[in-house]
């Protein structure tokens, strides 16, 4: 797995400037970015310097289109200037450390908390970052996406406490145990 990111988008956004290979910049207004309040959010959350944020719904760069191979994890950077700069983290922006089967944890926000996202992207052809689409989707194991707290679990806020192991059969069709170490 990739280090974890605060945030995932919820969906794509428009920058006037033109993205480059390692940046994206967003003036004033744009993908949640307000120069006024030195602020960035996204999913409800707002983000400081050097964060980290998975965009996986597309960049409309320029007026050219909403296009996904902008799409990929990003530090945030200076918020108290009149523009913001996301660059791609540094484990994630060479061309050969986008792979399929890459996936990342994301930390907060009111749609994606808790979540993990893949890289579904064919990457037997090597990508070519800025140029090639890297799309993500949301997965879980089993296709297990939520817990629901009940004897020996506690949950609050959509959140269940403890260390939960799920196991299932190799059919995928039944749970054979599941073990929480604060039982």
């Amino acid at each position: 797995p990739l280090k974890e990111c605060k945030v995932a988008t919820t969906a794509s956004f428009t920058m006037a400037s033109t993205a480059s290979t390692t940046t994206l910049v967003l003036a004033d207004g744009e993908g949640g970015f307000s120069d006024s309040g030195n602020s960035f959010t996204q999913d409800g959350v707002s983000l400081s310097t050097d964060e980290r944020i998975l965009i996986k719904d597309g960049v409309n760069s320029n007026g050219a289109g909403v296009n996904n191979k902008w799409n990929g994890i990003y530090t945030v950077g200076d918020l108290s200037g009149s523009t913001l700069t996301l660059t791609r983290a540094l484990d994630f922006n060479e061309n050969t450390e986008i792979t399929q089967g890459s996936f990342v944890y994301i930390d907060s926000g009111s749609t994606n908390s808790n979540k993990s996202f893949i890289v579904i992207t064919d990457t037997s052809t090597p990508i070519t970052v800025g140029t090639t689409e890297i799309e993500f989707s949301q997965f879980s194991v089993g296709g297990l996406t939520s817990l629901t707290s009940g004897a020996g679990l506690t949950a609050a806020g959509g959140d269940v406490s403890g260390d939960v192991t799920v196991n299932i059969d190799a059919g995928q069709t039944d749970i054979t145990s599941i073990y929480n170490s604060s039982l």
